[in-house]
């Protein structure tokens, strides 16, 4: 029997990718997974353990290393994708589905390798990832109506939500436990209403949001900064919080940093819709910096290279505010 390992973020688009595949097929064989952070998973799989291996929703230049070792010891590898890659190896073992559109994120890849079999759960991944524009338009067009969208939306943020944090420890779900819980559910609307995860989930954002309402923002020649504290509630908002921003700067470039320690930050960065720079190319100047075009972020800045980002963020978008 072969030997089949899922590695999947754990975010919303993660998590609805991997169940578009479970209901046209189900997945089961070893699952492995993180917080949203945690985006070199591949290497946790040793090629003794399996035969086949599919990937995710993680950026190759993060696992490109781990792949070639797979595809070396004769694993089957598909990788699905939304990420700027870097160099795209190629290897007879190796279907690479990868696809950086800037309106588009790993669900939507998998609902076109479907067919769009499962597009309910799609639309739910392309809300998660601040697609907002994208999946209303893909809920028109099959006709689902306006309350039961925003439904759709509020799960996508609320799954997203819950992948924030340093650790496992500082989410409500593990992405494991929310997949064993989703996976029966061909309809997301039905899932909101049979499982306790949705108002769960809902209560424990709403909090956090009370925490987040009294921080400002810092505003710049680059457009907006906002400092984090080292905080529980702020590392599972983090996320979240920079998308919420973007929305409603739209013509602003955003920057979210939250203090981890006294010597570095993790940062999020959103790109105004008129940037020529990607967030991924911005975040890359940096180590542990990368992203996608619209959506970045720095995983490790010290505290010694902050007024270096902070300049480099100032000249970069200052000319598209």
């Amino acid at each position: 029997m072969s030997r089949h390992a899922f590695v999947f973020n754990g975010d919303a688009d993660g998590l609805c990718s991997l169940q578009q595949l479970h209901l046209s097929q189900p997945c089961d064989g070893q699952l492995f997974t993180g917080v949203k952070r945690d985006q070199s998973l591949l290497k946790r799989v040793e090629p003794d353990w399996v035969d086949r291996v599919t990937v995710l929703d993680l950026p190759l230049s993060y696992n490109r290393e781990a792949l070639m070792r797979l595809l070396d010891a004769g694993k089957t590898v598909t990788y699905v994708d939304h990420h700027f890659p870097g160099d795209i190896p190629s290897h007879a073992k190796l279907d690479l589905r990868i696809d950086t559109d800037a309106n588009g994120c790993t669900s939507l890849i998998v609902d076109r390798l479907l067919g769009g079999a499962a597009h309910r759960w799609a639309i739910v991944g392309a809300f998660g990832d601040n697609l907002h524009s994208v999946a209303n338009q893909l809920a028109g067009q099959i006709g689902i109506d306006a309350s039961k969208t925003r439904l759709l939306k509020e799960l996508g943020r609320l799954l997203n939500y819950n992948s924030y944090g340093d650790a496992i420890e500082d989410l409500y779900y593990s992405p494991v436990e929310l997949h064993k819980t989703m996976r029966d559910y061909s309809d997301p609307v039905t899932f909101i209403e049979d499982e306790a995860v949705f108002s769960n989930l809902r209560e424990a954002y709403n909090q956090d949001m009370s925490a987040a309402r009294g921080v400002l923002g810092e505003t710049r020649p680059g457009g907006l900064v906002y400092f984090l504290p080292n905080l529980p509630w702020a590392r599972r908002l983090t996320g979240i919080f920079a998308n919420l921003i973007a929305n409603d700067y739209r013509n602003q470039a955003i920057a979210v940093l939250t203090q981890c320690d006294a010597h570095y930050y993790r940062v999020h960065l959103r790109t105004p819709e008129a940037s020529t720079v990607a967030a991924a190319d911005f975040c890359g100047r940096f180590p542990s910096g990368g992203g996608r075009a619209s959506a970045g972020g720095i995983n490790f800045l010290p505290q010694s290279n902050l007024d270096l980002f902070l300049n480099e963020f100032d000249q970069t978008f200052q000319s598209v505010r």
